[in-house]
Parts: structure tokens; C-alpha cells; sequence
């Protein structure tokens, strides 16, 4: 008897230990879209200031709709600290202003300034809003030191794109040196010194876009491994560890995703240069101003596009790579079933919904967003977290958080 019940007890523990819960969006267009509109209203008619409690009930509205196994998430911020906060923002930024009229170096002082506290901010910025948000009446939360951030998210990258820029140019120095070598003598024609700048151009862009892609995927690593290693539920810690081979190979077909791209352009830059460099040396026949100016604005367009493409890529494979990866008290696995293709057509189809609805479509776009990514998230295990104790660290400062938001470093994860 004791053996048959003993048996039953590891059925069910493996049964739970390998359920599957969706994660679950409620959140409605028609719906959202009225919070959307009175957010806008109301912060336009208040010039900005109700945009604290837009956000808060933005926020709340997409985490309260989120409902994992029965339960839904809280977010707890207050909406009267963000707005303080962002009021400190507006005088740093008109004392930034100003400060450009006192003397210049003030200026540049700001920003560099700025730059050496990103990775602090950051930091505060993940705590936030980790510990804004509960579910099952236990809140997340983020700790770590700030030396190990400062190496992870602002040094080694610096330097590894410091090496990349010098390598990139000594490569043009010695190339172009021995080019005046041969210059001098054997001569050039006009055709053979466009070639001989069309090849040199592509093989300096083909190798600092190589060199960014390798340090982008190197920094990828580690900040995802920082990141999730960190994170906490209660007292409990999220964790990962991930093998650099991987971001090898999700931003290596990134970067071949985004090589016909870079042709293209080049070819683009190419003619803009033969037209407008070499006019002047040679007395070339200058094509017309408009037509050049459409070849190298067409360029531009043909580089933002193929980033675009590339970076949809990068963000389904890391996504899938990562979320795969994690665990939680070695209880809880995850699973992202994106794919590349239906993630690329939502962002179209979601560009094109706000730019021909002028904007108005914005909210709807935010809804197909997340319905998107909770049909494509899967939990794995026992999610009864009947022994998660709640942390008492509750409290945590808007300003990093605000910080961000308003100067927008692109550097979030």
C-alpha cells in the first residue's frame, strides 16, 4: 500500500512538474484604445503633466490583463513619484539648456556625465520596475553590484568597439598608403582608382559591420546572463547560462540576412561618390543634384531597412535562445515559440496600421504586440510557488526609471 501510494505521489509530481501553462492576454483593442485616447487627451490639455498617470495606467492595464494559471499580474508604482521625478528631469534639461549659453564645456560635461551614469541607471531602471510588479502577491525585484555593470554594460563594450574603429582604420591606412605606393609609380586611370576606392570602401564597411556584429553578440550574452541571473521572485533567483556559440550563430545569419542590404547600398554610395568626389579631380560630367540625392537617400533607406530586418531576427532568435534557456528555482522552465517570419509581418503590418492611421492606430498596434507575445510564451512546471517567501524590499525610486524613458538610451534588453 505504502509503495503504490509512494508511486502515485512521483506520477503527480511529474505530471506537475511538466505541465504547460499558456500565458494568457485579455486586454481588448476597443477597450485599450479609449485609455489610450483620454491618456492623450488629458495630457495634452494638462501640457504633459498627467503623462505620470498615463503611464501608470498603461502599464497596469497590460500587466493586469496578463494572467499566467489562473492569476494576473499587479504594478504598483505611484503615479504622483513618477510625476515628481519627471518635473526633476524638465529642470535638469532646461539647466542643460541654459547651461549652453554660460559656456560650452558645461554641455559636453552634461552628456558625458550622462554616459557615465548609464549603467547605473539601468540597473535602478530593471529594480523598478522588477519590484512595481507582483504576481500572486509576490513582487520581483533585481540586485546586483554597480562594478559588475559598469564592465558589462559600458567598459568591455567601449573597448571592444574602440579596437574594432582602429583596426577598421589602420586596415584603410595601409591600404591607401600602399595605393600611393603604386600611384606613383605605375598611375592610375579614372577608372581604375573608382574601382580600386569601390573595393576598399566595401571591404571596410564588410569588416567594422563583422567586428560590430561579433562585439553586439558577445555583448548580448553577457547582458542577458547579468540580466536573468539577477532577477528574483521573491527570494527566489531566475537563472541562465548561456554558450557564446549561440549569439555566434543568431547574429552571424543576422549579418547575412543584412548583407544583401549592405550591397546594395554600397553600390548606392558608390555612384554618390563617383558623381560628387571624383567630379572634382577629373572634370566628370556631374549628373543632376536631385538624381544624386535620391541614390544616397534611397541608400540610407536600403541600410534602415535591412537593420530593420536583421534586427527582427536578432530579436526572435535571442528571444527563443533565451527564454528556452532560463529556469526559475530550478523548478520552472519557459518556452518561446516565435518565429521570424510572423514576428517580421506583425512588425510591418503594425508600422503600417500606425503610419496610415496617423498615429491613431498606435494602441492597437500595442494590443496585436501582446497578444503576439503571450500566444508565443509557454511555462513549464509546477507554477503552485507554494514556498515563495515575499522580500521586504518594496521600495525603489522612479528617477532611474524616468531617466531612461525621457533620454531614450536604446540600451534595454
Amino acid at each position: 500500500m505504502e509503495k503504490t501510494t509512494n508511486s502515485y505521489l512521483n506520477i503527480e509530481k511529474e505530471n506537475l512538474c511538466s505541465e504547460t501553462h499558456p500565458v494568457i492576454f485579455h486586454g481588448k483593442k476597443s477597450e485599450y484604445f479609449l485609455i489610450w485616447l483620454v491618456n492623450l487627451l488629458l495630457t495634452i490639455i494638462t501640457l504633459g503633466v498627467y503623462s505620470a498617470w498615463a503611464t501608470v495606467r498603461t502599464r497596469r492595464y497590460f500587466l493586469g490583463n496578463t494572467e499566467i494559471n489562473g492569476s494576473r499580474f499587479e504594478y504598483h508604482a505611484s503615479a504622483f513619484r513618477i510625476f515628481l521625478t519627471r518635473l526633476i528631469i524638465v529642470v535638469l534639461l532646461v539647466l542643460f539648456i541654459v547651461s549652453e549659453y554660460i559656456h560650452v564645456g558645461f554641455k559636453y560635461a552634461f552628456l558625458a556625465t550622462l554616459f557615465l551614469l548609464t549603467p547605473y541607471f539601468l540597473v535602478r531602471s530593471w529594480r523598478f520596475n522588477a519590484i512595481m510588479t507582483s504576481y500572486r502577491n509576490v513582487r520581483f525585484n533585481f540586485q546586483t553590484n554597480y562594478s559588475k555593470a559598469y564592465w558589462i554594460i559600458l567598459l568591455l563594450p567601449f573597448l571592444l568597439i574602440v579596437a574594432s574603429i582602429v583596426s577598421v582604420y589602420g586596415i584603410g591606412s595601409v591600404i591607401s598608403i600602399i595605393n600611393t605606393i603604386n600611384q606613383r609609380n605605375n598611375g592610375y586611370s579614372y577608372q581604375e582608382l573608382k574601382s580600386f576606392y569601390f573595393v576598399m570602401s566595401i571591404v571596410q564597411i564588410a569588416v567594422m559591420t563583422v567586428l560590430l556584429y561579433l562585439i553586439a553578440s558577445f555583448r548580448s550574452k553577457k547582458i542577458y546572463e547579468f540580466f536573468v541571473n539577477h532577477l528574483c521572485f521573491g527570494k527566489s533567483n531566475f537563472s541562465i547560462k548561456l554558450k557564446y556559440s549561440k549569439f555566434l550563430n543568431i547574429y552571424g545569419i543576422a549579418f547575412l540576412i543584412f548583407l544583401p542590404f549592405l550591397i546594395i547600398a554600397a553600390l548606392g554610395f558608390y555612384q554618390f561618390l563617383s558623381t560628387e568626389v571624383f567630379h572634382a579631380n577629373y572634370n566628370v560630367d556631374k549628373k543632376s543634384t536631385s538624381f544624386v540625392t535620391s541614390v544616397l537617400f534611397l541608400s540610407y533607406i536600403d541600410v534602415y531597412v535591412g537593420f530593420f530586418v536583421s534586427y527582427a531576427y536578432i530579436h526572435v532568435a535571442t528571444r527563443r535562445l533565451v527564454i528556452n534557456t532560463m529556469e526559475f528555482n530550478n523548478t520552472l522552465n519557459f518556452k518561446s515559440t516565435m518565429t521570424f517570419s510572423s514576428y517580421l509581418l506583425l512588425l510591418i503590418t503594425n508600422a503600417l496600421l500606425v503610419i496610415f492611421t496617423l498615429g491613431f492606430g498606435a494602441p492597437l498596434a500595442q494590443i496585436r504586440y501582446a497578444n503576439y507575445m503571450a500566444e508565443n510564451t509557454k511555462i513549464i512546471g509546477n507554477l503552485s510557488l507554494k514556498n515563495e517567501i515575499a522580500h521586504d524590499d518594496t521600495h525603489a525610486t522612479a528617477l532611474h526609471d524616468e531617466v531612461l524613458n525621457e533620454f531614450d538610451l536604446g540600451l534595454s534588453i
